[in-house]
């Protein structure tokens, strides 16, 4: 407390090497943030109003990874990365929070920041027979990708969760798009998925070469779109994965992307 300058409260701050200025208590106390969790419960596009916007996200960082629960830590720091790309933050709100159908228009919305490389179609009349979306693959030029056999790229996509999100996608949930998704009209199938999904759907998934994609990883892909690392070549490697899309897998296939163009 005498070497920083500070009171009882802030101590914690210090000791978790979230606030390092005493300036910066200052401005927190001023408006009304005195401890870890004030911190962590405060809106980071409200804090930065506060305190501005590379602060916000530098101490929002600190104090996530310091406290919050590790179940919610991921995402948090998924939405702070959002909000320092100047990303809209409400998509990932919507991402993380809803179900259901308002997740399904979720998904839809947020399939914009992947284009023009994903074009998708979907199917709102709620359909057993249909999936929630159709999607292709397009190059720069606007011309739908083929697979190595010669056929369109042709993506079916549904869009799973489960009620109030307090559970997994359960195995079943995770493989009805294999009833909606004929071979013979679809080259790839992919689930996308909220909060996550049982380890034995990710088996099921692997052996019916179906893709299941957490929430949190597709949030990820849609952050690298922002930062310009995906394009068509980029999608259609993760598009062709089989079972659960890893965060390690997508950093995998980014990093050789990345690796590729620097040899060339």
């Amino acid at each position: 407390m005498t070497l920083f300058g500070i009171k009882k409260e802030h101590v914690p701050l210090v000791k978790l090497g979230i606030v390092r200025s005493r300036n910066t208590f200052k401005n927190l106390e001023k408006n009304g943030i005195n401890t870890v969790d004030d911190l962590i419960s405060k809106d980071v596009r409200e804090l930065s109003r506060m305190i501005g916007k590379d602060l916000s996200i530098s101490l929002k960082r600190r104090a996530i990874k310091a406290k919050s629960p590790k179940e919610s830590q991921e995402k948090e720091l998924l939405k702070i990365h959002a909000f320092s790309l100047d990303m809209e933050l409400s998509l990932f709100d919507r991402l993380f929070e809803t179900a259901e159908k308002q997740f399904e228009l979720a998904i839809e919305d947020s399939i914009k920041n992947l284009e023009p490389f994903l074009s998708v179609n979907p199917f709102h009349d709620q359909s057993v027979s249909k999936p929630e979306f159709e999607g292709y693959l397009k190059d720069s030029k606007g011309r739908t990708l083929s697979t190595i056999e010669g056929e369109k790229f042709k993506l079916c996509i549904e869009c799973k969760s489960t009620t109030k999100l307090t559970k997994l996608i359960s195995t079943d949930s995770a493989l009805e798009v294999l009833k909606k998704c004929p071979a013979n009209q679809y080259t790839h199938k992919v689930v996308i998925g909220t909060p996550g999904f049982e380890e034995n759907a990710k088996k099921s998934a692997e052996e019916h070469n179906v893709l299941l994609i957490p929430i949190s990883v597709y949030a990820r892909v849609l952050l690298l779109a922002k930062q310009n690392k995906i394009n068509e070549l980029v999608l259609a490697t993760i598009f062709s994965e089989i079972g659960e899309l890893t965060t390690n897998k997508l950093k995998i296939i980014i990093d050789k992307e990345v690796k590729e163009k620097n040899v060339v």
